[in-house]
């Protein structure tokens, strides 16, 4: 039986409604004939979007040109204005990486995605996840990355075209670090300080604002509660427990 987190969808429900009208109206371009048909749009592998619902939560970003706005554009500024260089290339570095291995620093060189296809496979399956529920709430709030929004700054991290609130990177490294936190109990707070650096690089790059994280962190916080009653998120999490732990060498 599944658990409902929520039985009202309409913001979930419009926000797909208007990725499929936008999809049929995009111009059609014609494309040479070596070239393989686009990629379909993902799917959720763990959850159901006609379940949970976060943007019922959620509350919205600040309003531009308000107060609440400027508060957030300010930190920005701060963490980018002052980054040292060091931390500016970590940040870049982070940019390119979403997955449970952006947790190497915590548990060790031996905690990589070649060594450990069990726990690469949960990787890929809530990183997927997270993208689907990001791109739905992006869909929603569609606010403007704050490197378009103030001239000003520069996003240190790519292109950055999608929108900006919630953080996808945020969201996809906090439901992350609960997953691992189940793995490895004994480094959770690591784990989770960790979480915070990978979220923090994104307002250091200038392409989120401090309540983009916030928001990132309250979506996986209950994607990770609705996940931990899915038996196929159990039976993928216990065979990645099993796996990392012998690797590491931790129940020895």
């Amino acid at each position: 039986m599944k658990m409902r987190i929520h039985l009202a969808i309409p913001a979930l429900c419009v926000a797909m409604l208007a990725q499929a009208t936008w999809a049929q109206s995009a111009p059609v371009q014609t494309a040479p004939a070596a070239v393989a048909q686009a990629k379909p749009a993902p799917v959720p592998y763990y959850f159901d979007p006609a379940v949970i619902d976060p943007s019922i939560i959620l509350p919205p970003p600040p309003a531009a040109g308000s107060a609440a706005q400027a508060e957030d554009l300010a930190e920005v500024h701060n963490a980018h204005d002052h980054a040292s260089p060091a931390e500016m290339k970590f940040a870049q570095t982070d940019a390119l990486e979403q997955d449970l291995f952006i947790y190497a620093p915590v548990l060790g060189s031996g905690f990589r995605a070649d060594a450990l296809p069990a726990t690469a496979a949960l990787s890929a399956h809530l990183m997927n996840d997270a993208s689907v529920m990001n791109g739905l709430l992006k869909a929603i709030y569609l606010r403007a990355r704050p490197f378009r929004a103030d001239t000003t700054l520069r996003s240190e991290c790519g292109a950055a075209t999608q929108m900006s609130y919630p953080s996808g990177h945020s969201m996809a490294g906090y439901l992350g670090a609960y997953t691992m936190a189940q793995i490895v109990p004994e480094k959770a707070q690591q784990i989770l300080a960790r979480a915070d650096e990978y979220a923090q690089h994104r307002i250091v790059c200038a392409v989120h604002y401090p309540t983009d994280i916030r928001a990132g962190r309250q979506v996986a916080l209950e994607m990770f509660g609705y996940l931990l009653a899915q038996p196929r998120y159990q039976k993928e999490l216990a065979a990645a427990r099993s796996e990392t732990r012998s690797a590491l060498h931790l129940d020895k």
